[in-house]
């Protein structure tokens, strides 16, 4: 399974990575510290589908919502986890996403999302797999996220 990471702090990118590495060391794990830059990865010929992302919304230059969007118009739709410590103000807000963490968080809440996500085997009817009509609120994505389990994770 792969496992890629966006996130624009160092010290933030390495624990994701090691709180990825804690669940299964066969995960390969791709970290990016841009949106930019993982886009030149994506049309790369070593560039392999993602299983889960971990997205920080906040990203310099294009943010992780717009990196999102771009993926999901580009037929790039992998399981993803949105990472913030302040979520966008608008309740209108639509994102394609799974799940949402507010920073701070606890590594054991961050372990638990990922391992319910990776073993989920549902298509997410709420998020990104539908393929009809709006991705949804991200209000409803900090009050459940599209798989039910992931609620108590």
């Amino acid at each position: 399974m792969n496992i890629h990471i966006l996130e624009d702090d160092a010290g933030m990118r390495v624990l994701l990575r090691e709180c990825c590495a804690t669940i299964d060391h066969h995960l390969c794990i791709f970290c990016f510290p841009h949106a930019e830059r993982y886009l030149r990865y994506v049309y790369t010929t070593e560039f392999h589908a993602p299983d889960l992302m971990i997205v920080d919304i906040e990203l310099g230059g294009m943010n992780g919502l717009q990196l999102v969007d771009r993926l999901w118009d580009m037929r790039i739709r992998p399981k993803t986890l949105l990472i913030t410590g302040s979520p966008p103000d608008s309740p209108s807000f639509a994102v394609r996403s799974c799940a949402l963490l507010l920073k701070p968080f606890r590594l054991d809440r961050l372990v638990g999302m990922i391992q319910s996500m990776l073993s989920c085997s549902q298509s997410c009817s709420r998020c990104i797999y539908r393929e009809e009509g709006s991705p949804p609120q991200l209000g409803q994505l900090l009050k459940q996220p599209c798989c039910s389990h992931l609620a108590s994770a």
